[in-house]
């Protein structure tokens, strides 16, 4: 037969590191990790059987010698650019695609809590690569100073928790986001993600419910966010800043009144 045509789709960083969210070992993301940077964190190495550690310069070296032949496809301009960077020798297959959405989803009018507050939407399952922590930190803040309501519409990893009376919806479907945004008075939407989405649906999901969308500058999630801003959006990208409370005082600052996230659909980036 002969060789035979290899496509590697890119819905994660495997290929760039056994962290395949390439979050350090604390959780973290610092930027792609390299090799030749030291790339010594031990989310970056792994071990072959036997308890042989594999550096993450061989492992980079050995998906090379894949995605060097390999047709890439990926599903967002910031995941070429990682990869890219990386496989430098690969970046010429390196196809961009994007996904359809799962739905059709009308845009749905904002809505406001009982009191006239304003209600932070987070949308989709969060574990830890997805914001758990930051969505945790900003619960704990809100109880402190309620200015605003926050609702996760999903699930919640159990390693975390809300601090009342922020709380956590559970599943739903797609068709269900109208009634879940009046209900609990959604006008925001957070996507607390600390990794670089290779698409990121909720984001896209939310964009296209037309509510204002948050979220921090990287990956995918940011790609879309700053593409929607500069059609005329409302929502920001706002800078990734550890630990998680100096995150949130970003996200709470531009919901203030004198915040750039005006109800007029003013976009801040």
């Amino acid at each position: 037969g002969g060789p035979q045509p290899v496509e590697v789709l890119m819905h994660d960083f495997f290929p760039v590191s056994p962290s395949y969210t390439l979050l350090d070992g604390d959780g973290h993301f610092r930027g792609v990790p390299r090799a030749e940077a030291g790339g010594a964190d031990p989310a970056h190495v792994t071990e072959r059987p036997g308890g042989v550690k594999v550096p993450l310069a061989t492992w980079q070296a050995e998906w090379g010698r894949l995605m060097t032949k390999a047709q890439i496809t990926v599903f967002s301009h910031s995941s070429r650019a990682i990869v890219a960077e990386v496989f430098p020798l690969a970046a010429e297959a390196i196809r961009v695609e994007s996904h359809d959405l799962l739905a059709d989803i009308a845009p749905i009018a904002p809505a406001r809590a009982p009191d006239g507050r304003p209600v932070i939407g987070v949308l989709g399952n969060i574990g830890h690569q997805k914001g758990a922590a930051v969505v945790q930190q900003l619960s704990r803040a809100l109880a402190q100073d309620p200015r605003a309501g926050l609702v996760v519409i999903g699930h919640l990893d159990p390693a975390f928790r809300l601090a009342p009376p922020a709380r956590v919806h559970g599943s739903y479907e797609l068709r269900d986001l109208p009634g879940l945004v009046a209900r609990y008075g959604i006008s925001v939407w957070l996507i607390p993600s600390v990794w670089p989405e290779t698409f990121s649906f909720t984001t896209h999901e939310a964009l296209a419910t037309g509510l204002p969308v948050l979220c921090f500058d990287l990956g995918a999630q940011g790609d879309a966010v700053r593409s929607a801003l500069g059609r005329g959006a409302a929502g920001a990208v706002l800078p990734l800043r550890r630990p998680p409370s100096i995150a949130v005082e970003d996200i709470l600052a531009i919901l203030e009144p004198q915040g750039t996230l005006a109800e007029t659909g003013q976009a801040a980036a």
